[in-house]
């Protein structure tokens, strides 16, 4: 299981992260990979924004449910070049302050992000939303 992925431009693909593990695979972009995965899971990518957006009321940094037990959600704007996305089923737990926080994997590796507010705001979200399925 993956803990984050981001696009790497120096090689134009994603990169798959887990423990101390990097894993490649040629996409022109995270929304057109994201979009691949949410194909072959039966929906496409704006299918699942646009599901998450009707349940949640929530219309911005969108959680990707690919399946069951793979939930990516961005740690930045989708447009900005620096954007994680991180996969809600890998967490351990989250160590918040005040404006950053440190996201802690089952794998024991640790991911350090901006703008806690936002972190914790989207995983209630995600949260909430996994309760109702």
């Amino acid at each position: 299981m993956n803990n984050f992925i981001y696009y790497d431009y120096a090689s134009s693909s994603v990169c798959k992260v887990q423990e101390d593990q990097a894993d490649f695979v040629k996409a022109s972009n995270i929304p057109s990979y994201l979009n691949q995965l949410c194909l072959e899971n039966g929906s496409s990518l704006q299918g699942r924004k646009d599901a998450y957006k009707y349940i949640m009321h929530q219309s911005k940094f969108i959680p990707i449910r690919i399946h069951s037990s793979l939930i990516y959600f961005p740690t930045k704007a989708v447009a900005d070049p620096e954007c994680i996305w991180i996969n809600y089923y890998s967490i351990d737990y989250v160590n918040y302050r005040k404006k950053s926080c440190t996201i802690f994997f089952l794998d024991h590796t640790a991911l350090h992000c901006a703008n806690s507010k936002r972190i914790k705001h989207i995983l209630q979200s995600i949260g909430q939303y996994v309760q109702r399925f």
